[in-house]
């Protein structure tokens, strides 16, 4: 629930949901923030399936070690590359 890793891992010049990288980071890092209030102080990661806007496509589910909290990101790739990364509302969450 590090952030400031996502500083290196995102390219500087993409958007993602629409948001600039520094604007992405920062909605992820007050998620991040609402998982340690609730106690969590880890996230697993599942793989869930959207049923919403990319019906069937892999999203990645990430759930708070505490809470059972949970959030889901859709990674859009091209080829091998990431062109976007966005929270999916409407996702599996078995």
């Amino acid at each position: 629930m590090n952030a400031n890793r996502l500083e290196e891992l995102l390219d500087d010049d993409m958007e993602y949901e629409d948001l600039s990288k520094w604007e992405f980071i920062a909605l992820l890092r007050n998620r991040f923030i609402d998982h340690l209030v609730k106690g969590d102080n880890e996230l697993y990661m599942d793989i869930s399936t959207c049923l919403g806007c990319n019906c069937n496509e892999p999203v990645c589910k990430f759930i708070g070690n505490q809470s059972g909290e949970h959030f889901a990101l859709y990674f859009e790739l091209k080829g091998d590359d990431i062109a976007d990364i966005y929270h999916c509302n409407l996702y599996n969450n078995n």
